[in-house]
């Protein structure tokens, strides 16, 4: 995975990568002794290996967007609850809005570069997922019936919902309506946060669901996949 030359994104837009967990981790140079560090603290293998991923990405995203290299982007990250290293990334230096997610071996890390970012959530899910009562609404449950990959984009609609206003999996995803073919919704609880917040359908492999959550007209998938990938 490389990224050598900058994409340009028109302002408004949202720049989404997606890459598998073992290409990422094929550029863990990049990463920061903090980040090593946290991903040391982690026992699971598969956790460890999925934050560690999340992190190589975001990076060379950034990088791709013309942030600066990769290894001396300035990442924070905190736990409101803990202070740990995890939690929403940010980039203090740059100011844009970002948001990663991972399922089942394919990462994916949203990033708004623009100077006013309005929030911005992102959610991966296997589109043969099966149905999770306490993600739908009963008319949810009608409308998606057995439909697994209309399921999956509705729990990853949601997810990305909250994880833009900052909710994350502590939100009521009962509380936001989604219609799978529109990818429209409706907010029960009225969250100022969503307000001018759009879900966008991101191109990714058959066997997932990628959603993004995001004031932005118009969404660029970045190619980090080869050396110049990357387009003007």
């Amino acid at each position: 995975m490389h990224s050598e030359q900058a994409y340009v994104v028109a302002p408004g837009s949202a720049a989404v990568a997606l890459t598998t967990r073992a290409a990422a981790l094929e550029r863990a140079d990049v990463l920061s002794a903090e980040e090593r560090a946290y991903g040391a603290s982690l026992a699971a293998p598969a956790a460890r290996d999925d934050a560690l991923a999340g992190r190589v990405l975001l990076r060379l995203a950034v990088e791709a967007l013309g942030g600066g290299p990769a290894p001396a982007v300035v990442v924070r990250r905190r736990c409101p609850r803990c202070g740990a290293a995890h939690g929403v990334a940010t980039l203090p230096a740059l100011g844009w809005a970002t948001s990663l997610a991972h399922a089942d071996g394919l990462v994916a890390v949203a990033v708004v570069p623009d100077g006013a970012p309005g929030p911005v959530g992102i959610d991966v899910e296997r589109a043969d997922a099966a149905s999770v009562e306490w993600v739908l609404t009963p008319a949810e449950r009608a409308a998606v019936a057995d439909d697994r990959s209309a399921f999956a984009r509705v729990w990853t609609a949601k997810e990305a919902l909250l994880k833009a206003t900052g909710e994350g999996v502590h939100g009521d995803l009962t509380s936001l309506k989604v219609d799978p073919a529109s990818l429209t919704y409706d907010d029960a609880r009225r969250r100022p946060a969503l307000a001018g917040v759009r879900l966008h359908a991101v191109a990714a492999p058959a066997s997932y669901v990628v959603t993004l959550a995001a004031a932005v007209g118009e969404v660029r998938v970045l190619d980090l996949s080869a050396r110049g990938a990357a387009g003007p």
